[in-house]
């Protein structure tokens, strides 16, 4: 975004619709590397409270306690199906952040190509 920043103060003409969508994407796609990061974290602090709660359930069964037993299995199953979720989501996010950057790889290399093809042009029309 910095890169972006700098090639839009370097001129004062408008760059053109091109560079305001890819800065666009650019912004989209951080904010979906921000959201995969918490879908993640999320999961994680899930997994590790899923696993506390499972020795819990270990020290309540050793005491007898079954309606306890009962409750940190349900805590237990529902911290694991959060942390299975989080994971989906942050997949999916990064999956779309991946998405976005191709997107904007396929259009830098067709604008190299355009102005390549255009030097060359104008360098066969000087030899000419």
């Amino acid at each position: 975004m910095h890169e972006l920043y700098a090639e839009s103060e370097s001129s004062s003409q408008f760059r053109g619709e091109a560079f305001v969508n890819q800065v666009d994407r650019v912004e989209r796609q951080a904010v979906l590397l921000l959201s995969a990061l918490r879908w993640i974290y999320t999961a994680l602090g899930a997994f590790a409270a899923a696993t506390l709660v499972t020795l819990l359930g270990e020290l309540a069964a050793q005491l007898g306690s079954q309606i306890l037993v009962h409750v940190i299995i349900a805590a237990g199953l529902l911290l694991g199906f959060m942390g299975v979720v989080g994971l989906i989501g942050g997949c999916f996010n990064l999956f779309q952040a991946t998405h976005i950057s191709l997107l904007n790889i396929h259009e830098e290399a067709d604008f190299i190509r355009t102005r390549q093809r255009q030097q060359r042009a104008s360098e066969d029309k000087s030899a000419a």
